[in-house]
């Protein structure tokens, strides 16, 4: 893999992967104590998870930020194919006469195949990009999601307790 494709890689997994991993596992805390019925200590944790899913928002305009870089990266390595082929065919004809041209024209060939890899790693991962970032805004909805259904559920259950209550005294 060339190195602006992996560069963008390790960005995307460190943005996503480690918040995905840490907010599902404080999410999956939060339901289970809220189900558990420990809901009158829960207030600052569920807070701060709310926080962190706005600041984990924040991170998808940065990966979009480092998609569009890429794509730039892209076209110049899309020219710079280009300027190799161009070179290669001019050391081409010019290796009839000199054989330092011929050298040049056996480099030219290496050179062009490394950036055409380069090109298609980058356009790979630049395509499967929308796709995560559209995962992840999932994720995070979802997220909210559990969160607030578990909290209409608890207020549901305290409800029916309180409603017990009252007709048994």
């Amino acid at each position: 893999m060339g190195f602006a494709s992996e560069y963008l890689k390790s960005e995307i997994k460190k943005q996503f992967s480690e918040i995905t991993k840490k907010l599902d596992h404080d999410v999956d805390c939060i339901v289970g104590d809220l189900r558990k019925g420990q809901g009158a200590d829960l207030g600052k944790d569920i807070d701060k998870v709310m926080k962190y899913i706005v600041e984990a928002e924040k991170a998808i305009p940065y990966i979009e930020f480092a998609r569009e870089n890429a794509h730039r990266i892209k076209r110049s390595t899309d020219n710079s194919v280009k300027a190799a082929e161009a070179t290669e065919k001019a050391s081409v004809i010019g290796s009839a006469l000199n054989p330092a041209a011929a050298a040049i024209g056996f480099a030219t060939s290496f050179i062009k195949a490394v950036l055409k890899k380069e090109a298609k790693d980058l356009e790979d991962v630049i395509n499967v990009v929308p796709a995560i970032t559209g995962n992840f805004k999932g994720f995070l909805k979802r997220s909210k999601g559990k969160i607030i259904a578990a909290l209409a559920e608890k207020a549901l259950k305290d409800k029916n307790i309180e409603n017990r209550t009252n007709m048994v005294g």
